[in-house]
């Protein structure tokens, strides 16, 4: 007879159709949902201090700022924009110079920067006067006549810099003060 069984019933039809071949679909979309969602979690829920129980520091604990400002610098070699790293003096290989340590939150140099937009901010414990050459030493890079970060001026090139509009001399004992614009430019 051939391809179907006969009984007393009749022909023999299967209870079900076979499985398609996409019918796990829902397990992958359900498998991406708990993916998505665990790197939500990951990623918002803070991640447990390395203190040991009963050590634990809060939001008082830390010394008050008394000195909170933001200096914005820009740094230009040869026509070329220069980028100015997230977590300086935050991150241990953007953080070269401890000699402020003690002027900053725990575990935050007192010059440091968030994000690479070339904002700096000046959160001390003490009020104090920070230079600028003070927060290229936490950053590790070179400021000098002749020396911006990785080049140094050739036969009539030199560095200047450009403070709130005004042109100067580089001046790296250039006292930070809130809100201060400060261009660097290797020209």
């Amino acid at each position: 007879m051939g391809d179907h069984i006969v009984d007393e019933e009749g022909p023999w039809v299967p209870a079900s159709p076979p499985p398609a071949r996409n019918a796990n679909w829902l397990r992958y979309v359900a498998a991406g949902i708990l993916l998505v969602a665990i790197y939500v979690t990951v990623s918002i829920v803070p991640l447990p201090l390395s203190n040991p129980p009963g050590n634990e520091e809060t939001l008082e604990d830390l010394p008050p700022l008394a000195l909170h400002s933001h200096v914005n610098l820009t740094i230009t070699v040869r026509g070329e924009s220069r980028l100015v790293p997230a977590r300086i003096g935050i991150a241990v290989d953007l953080w070269n110079d401890h000699s402020l340590d003690s002027y900053g939150i725990p575990g935050i140099a007192p010059l440091h920067t968030h994000t690479a937009s070339g904002r700096i901010h000046i959160e001390s414990s003490i009020v104090r006067d920070y230079m600028l050459r003070e927060f290229f030493a936490i950053w590790g890079e070179p400021l000098g006549p002749d020396r911006l970060l990785d080049a140094t001026a050739g036969p009539g090139e030199e560095i200047i810099m450009v403070v709130d509009g005004a042109e100067r001399t580089l001046d790296p004992g250039l006292g930070l003060q809130d809100e201060m614009i400060v261009r660097i430019i290797l020209r």
